[in-house]
């Protein structure tokens, strides 16, 4: 699947804003004035070919320095397509290659199931522990 990841620059942060929005994560625009505002957020636009289907953001966090996927967020009409579990594939491999870390983290909340079974289905275990009332799950590299 031709998914790659851009990230949020003058071309695209308009479509990117103008997305819908999700029940379980801020907005697409906090989310970049947020990675204005803090040191080590990187927001991303996913596309599917040339079309615009998604936003995701990793940031090293302040409190434990780990890496993190704080969001993910594919548009309505784009979602059940395979692109938010092929877009998590993807971050992983450019934050390992970047980082060279050995675990990436996620939150989600207890009652997403979808994101649950998705970030699942692509490796990532449950810790037991729970940040922000979100489910912490992490993801080791072999």
């Amino acid at each position: 699947m031709n998914i790659r990841l851009e990230p949020i620059n003058k071309h695209n942060y308009k479509n990117c804003i103008s997305m819908g929005s999700s029940d379980y994560m801020a907005s697409n625009i906090i989310s970049i004035i947020e990675a204005y505002v803090f040191d080590d957020w990187y927001p991303c636009c996913i596309y599917f070919e040339n079309t615009l289907v998604g936003f995701i953001m990793y940031v090293i966090d302040e409190e434990d320095r780990n890496l993190w996927m704080y969001r993910l967020f594919i548009d309505e009409e784009h979602q059940n397509k395979g692109y938010g579990t092929e877009a998590v594939k993807k971050l992983l491999t450019i934050v390992k290659e970047k980082y060279d870390c050995n675990e990436f983290y996620t939150s989600t909340s207890p009652e997403n199931d979808r994101a649950l079974h998705v970030y699942e289905s692509i490796g990532f275990e449950r810790t037991g522990k729970i940040k922000d009332k979100e489910v912490v799950l992490r993801y080791i590299y072999n």
